[in-house]
């Protein structure tokens, strides 16, 4: 039922592990189906420190970090906070943007 609303295209960049010479990887792209969610949230950051989030993104649950990125609409957007609701028992997370 909730797949019926993961209706937004986005883009998950991953930050991947610098190789040995201190490089960083060629950016991984994977396209997802989310839900967008624009408006003010107050979240903690990955320090403990109260942001404010621009919005917000439900998507599947799948290993994500605060390095990586979201691109929706063609911008990019840094990751603040990374929660799993416990409403939902079939596996999805939310995503606060920056």
């Amino acid at each position: 039922m909730i797949f019926s609303y993961l209706v937004d295209d986005i883009i998950l960049h991953r930050a991947g592990v610098k190789d040995k010479w201190g490089q960083p990887p060629a950016d991984t792209e994977i396209p997802l189906k989310g839900k967008v969610e624009i408006g003010t949230a107050l979240v903690k950051d990955i320090k403990g420190e109260n942001v404010y989030s621009s919005m917000s993104v439900m998507i599947e649950s799948r290993a994500i970090s605060h390095e990586d990125f979201i691109e929706y609409d063609g911008v990019e957007y840094a990751i603040l906070s990374i929660r799993k609701p416990r409403d939902f028992s079939w596996g999805f997370i939310e995503v606060f943007l920056k």
